[in-house]
């Protein structure tokens, strides 16, 4: 496709185009090319910026990390220890210290906890395993503009700073722009929701804090009464971190390349006045709770901040356009294949957008409260593991409330695929799931299980579990309690599509129209 050291391109095509090269942008173009679909990504800037932004992984995008091959190496880039005090100031006495993945993972529901790990951090483990896998990244271009005809898109694209256009023809289109992106309104898809009223502040210094932490080791400190964070200087930042949530008294501030005005709100937080402040980089921003009015526009789609803006509350921004490339990638794959038809493709809108709808929500009222992530919250487990999907066979879906209680989970068609911990080389039912086919899971004596040993169908693999491979078997004989006529259908991205529990003429038959059901959702 050219000569990408020299510039030298020339008309390029690939199976998706993906505009935006940030955290979501290149996690949608790894998961695609997990699936084989030709990937190309152009991003305007011509390097990761190395600036504060997103670093709380949730225990689901730690999951779809341990399913791309890239977990150990993401904790690696991040904190060994994620400890968060709490307190009125970093040098007062501390009302409790407590560990995130204490409270977002309280009753043992996944084989991998939470994550802490800056964004410059992790965007390049991301470009060189998207490059791995065989997908292109561009830095340092720029997607000027687009056309969409019936079978393709067309988006010029020109290096940052150059002339002479390159027209790259996709068969899809992927809108990772962020939130200060233009292409959802070039696609003409509006927005709902509001901005959060004030101005909010990052500060990054360099300070020998010891005089105020004393012997406590601690990575990160919050301040309810300040409503202000600090992330500590270790091995997974350069730099301290104080950020501030927007506030009404911030509104018109501003920053000269001295920093100087910062220098109080740091000190402020520190509770103490003879430390020496170093502020490397300061700057205020606005944010706001908006959701776009759709998903899909002909052949392009919407991720990340394109697709919705929450405040830094929570951490849930990142994490949820993580899920929805999870959710579009595999869709997208199994339509070009010529497994699926078009149809598939409005699932990723009916599944997803409530989920953002619902988040914007909590999060808006978590900010009003103050709160953050794993503080006096039980969020993180139920958006993140407990989201529900409309399903055929799933009961009592509201998409004004698509979360449940995750812990009450035990595979619902709709909802992930529950874990259960094993004994052997495979340590959880997650790592059963095949990411490119559907998997029926199924304990040892089923009888799904054994009819499609014995006939197998296209890109369904069946797993079975025998009940001594099994740790906690209450558990185990909540989501089979009939393990001869047991079975969970789990699509490629491990969310539930059927389960059985009864007895069936022609079990295969069962487990195939199921599987039609979801890749023909027309029919």
């Amino acid at each position: 496709m050219g000569d990408t050291a020299t510039g030298g391109w020339t008309d390029a095509d690939c199976d998706v185009l993906v505009i935006g090269g940030g955290l979501v942008g290149l996690t949608t173009a790894m998961f695609l090319a997990q699936q084989d679909v030709r990937t190309i990504v152009v991003e305007r800037h011509e390097a990761i910026k190395v600036l504060p932004k997103a670093r709380n992984l949730s225990i689901r995008t730690m999951e779809l990390f341990r399913e791309a091959g890239i977990e150990d190496v993401v904790r690696a880039a991040g904190d060994v220890e994620n400890l968060v005090g709490i307190g009125d100031t970093l040098a007062g006495e501390y009302e409790r210290v407590f560990r995130p993945a204490d409270v977002a993972d309280p009753e043992g529901q996944s084989p991998v906890g939470p994550a802490s790990c800056e964004q410059y951090r992790l965007e390049p483990i991301l470009r060189r395993h998207c490059e791995e896998l065989g997908a292109t990244v561009l830095f340092g271009h720029r997607a000027v503009t687009i056309a969409q005809h019936e079978d393709s898109v067309t988006v010029d694209v020109l290096p940052t700073g150059g002339t002479g256009a390159t027209s790259f023809v996709a068969r899809y289109l992927v809108v990772a722009d962020g939130a200060n992106g233009t292409f959802r309104q070039v696609l003409g898809i509006g927005r709902h929701g509001q901005p959060y009223p004030g101005t909010g502040l990052s500060i990054q210094f360099e300070a020998d804090l010891a005089p105020a932490l004393g012997s406590r080791d601690i990575t990160a400190f919050l301040s309810p009464e300040r409503d202000a964070l600090i992330f500590l200087r270790g091995r997974a930042r350069d730099y301290h971190l104080l950020a501030l949530p927007p506030r009404v008294e911030l509104d018109g501030m501003n920053i000269d390349s001295s920093g100087a005005q910062a220098i109080p709100f740091v000190n402020a937080v520190l509770g103490v006045d003879n430390i020496d402040i170093d502020v490397v980089g300061a700057g205020v921003w606005h944010t706001g709770s908006y959701v776009a009015e759709r998903y899909r526009a002909g052949r392009a789609f919407l991720v990340g901040d394109a697709a919705h803006i929450n405040s830094p509350h929570g951490g849930y921004g990142a994490n949820t356009g993580i899920a929805e490339a999870h959710n579009l990638a595999w869709k997208i794959a199994a339509v070009l294949r010529g497994d699926a038809e078009d149809a598939l493709l409005d699932t990723y809108e009916t599944e997803r957008k409530p989920i953002a709808e619902y988040t914007v929500l909590e999060v808006r009222e978590m900010a009003r409260k103050g709160g953050y992530i794993g503080e006096g919250n039980p969020g993180p487990v139920n958006v993140t593991l407990g989201f529900r999907y409309p399903a055929a066979g799933a009961t009592g879906y509201d998409p004004l409330s698509p979360v449940q209680d995750a812990t009450a989970s035990y595979g619902e068609p709709g909802t992930r695929v529950p874990h259960v911990e094993l004994i052997g080389d495979i340590t959880s039912t997650l790592d059963l799931v095949d990411p490119r086919g559907f998997t029926l899971l199924a304990p040892e004596s089923s009888v799904y299980a054994a009819a499609l040993h014995k006939d197998p169908l296209p890109r369904v693999g069946a797993r079975t579990i025998a009940e001594e491979q099994v740790i906690d078997k209450a558990r185990w004989h909540r989501i089979f309690p009939t393990p001869e006529h047991g079975a969970l259908l789990v699509r490629p991205d491990g969310v539930v599509a059927a389960r059985f529990e009864s007895a069936a003429a022609a079990p295969r038959q069962a487990v195939e129209q199921s599987k039609a059901r979801v890749l023909r959702p027309s029919h």
